[in-house]
C-alpha cells in the first residue's frame, strides 16, 4: 500500500510540474504575442487584403476560453470574424497562410534578407487572386522569392509580370520531363550580393 501511495505522490508531483511548465510557456507566448503581434498582424492583413481584392480585411489572434491562441479573419462587410479553418476553402486558407508567412518573414528577417520559399501553394487559387499574388510578389524589395511549382502558366505569369527567372528542374534520374509535368523554380530579382545567387546554384 505504501508503494502505491508513493507512486501516486510522484505522479501528482509530475502533473504539477508539467502544469507549471505549461503555464509558464503560455505566459511567455502571450507576452511575445502582445509585444510583437500587432505589427506583423497588420502587415499580414494588408497582404491578405491585397491578395483577396479586399474580400478579407483583417487577421487577428484571439484566445479560446481554454487560453489557446487561434487565428481569425474578418470578411469585408461582416461584423463577426471567422476562425481560420473549415469551412473556409482550401484556397482561402492557403492565401491566409501566404499572407501570414510574408508578414512574419518581414518582421523576423528585416535586415538579413534571406530567400523566401513558396512551394506548390497555388493549385486551389482562382485566377484573380493568383494575379493579385503575382503583383504582391513583384512588389517585394530586397528579398529573393523562390516559387516552386509544376504549373507552367504560373511560371509564365511571374516571368512576364515580375521579371522572374525560370529554372527548369530535372525529374527523377536527372531527366527533364515534358513541360506540362516539369517542376519549375521561379524567383524574383535577387538583391545585389557577392558570389552566386540561389538560382545560379540550382542551375549549376
Amino acid at each position: 500500500m505504501r508503494a502505491v501511495e508513493d507512486e501516486l505522490a510522484a505522479v501528482r508531483r509530475e502533473r504539477d510540474r508539467l502544469a507549471l511548465a505549461a503555464a509558464i510557456v503560455r505566459r511567455a507566448e502571450r507576452e511575445v504575442r502582445e509585444r510583437y503581434a500587432p505589427a506583423w498582424l497588420q502587415a499580414a492583413s494588408r497582404y491578405l487584403e491585397a491578395i483577396t481584392h479586399g474580400r478579407y480585411t483583417d487577421i487577428a489572434i484571439v484566445e479560446t476560453p481554454a487560453g489557446e491562441p487561434v487565428l481569425e479573419v474578418t470578411r469585408a462587410g461582416e461584423p463577426m470574424p471567422v476562425r481560420v479553418g473549415p469551412p473556409l476553402s482550401r484556397g482561402t486558407l492557403e492565401q491566409i497562410y501566404v499572407a501570414v508567412r510574408l508578414a512574419l518573414v518581414d518582421a523576423i528577417d528585416a535586415e538579413a534578407r534571406l530567400p523566401l520559399f513558396l512551394d506548390e501553394l497555388f493549385a486551389h487559387w482562382d485566377a484573380s487572386r493568383l494575379d493579385a499574388l503575382v503583383r504582391v510578389l513583384g512588389a517585394v524589395e530586397g528579398r529573393q522569392v523562390v516559387v516552386s511549382t509544376c504549373h507552367a502558366a504560373l511560371a509564365d505569369r511571374l516571368e512576364r509580370s515580375c521579371g522572374a527567372r525560370v529554372v527548369e528542374l530535372a525529374g527523377p534520374g536527372g531527366v527533364l520531363v515534358p513541360r506540362p509535368l516539369r517542376r519549375l523554380a521561379v524567383a524574383t530579382v535577387a538583391p545585389e550580393q557577392e558570389g552566386p545567387t540561389l538560382l545560379d546554384l540550382l542551375e549549376g
